[in-house]
């Protein structure tokens, strides 16, 4: 049980670390895009939203394939390739999203310009999980 626990633990802290790096590099991207104003205003609005989609699809698909492996460490091969892929798949597609429920609404909030460009990010996280559960099980 303790180690289920822990198990638990790594997976929402290794979400965490995926959303964070993710954010940061949008933030940076974001940034370089908004001061080189070399984007005419009219393509860069929903250029943002493009950008903020597929940082968080692919973080979503890397934090769900790493949230996987660490709820089926004593997997010899590759976790999806297992019998019971699709109830590990499962258990992190929902300890993930209970993880960006609560940190989306605070994010949004209080530390982001754009609430609407964060949500955004934290949809394409979700799209991107819910799309590795289904695609990439035997």
């Amino acid at each position: 049980m303790v180690g289920m626990v822990k198990r638990i633990a790594k997976v929402i802290g290794s979400t965490i670390i995926y959303l964070a790096v993710f954010g940061l590099l949008g933030g940076i991207v974001s940034f370089i895009f908004d001061v080189l104003g070399v984007i005419s205003r009219a393509v860069s609005d929903p250029l943002f939203y493009v950008l903020w989609a597929v940082l968080g699809i692919f973080c979503g698909l890397f934090s769900y394939d790493s949230g996987g492996g660490i709820l089926a460490p004593e997997s010899k091969t590759d976790w999806r390739s297992r019998k019971d892929a699709g109830t590990i798949g499962l258990q992190v597609v929902v300890l993930e999203t209970l993880t960006l429920i609560a940190l989306s609404i605070p994010s949004a909030l209080l530390i982001s310009d754009s609430f609407s460009q964060s949500i955004t990010f934290f949809v394409a996280v979700f799209i991107g999980m819910l799309f590795a559960h289904i695609a990439f099980r035997p």
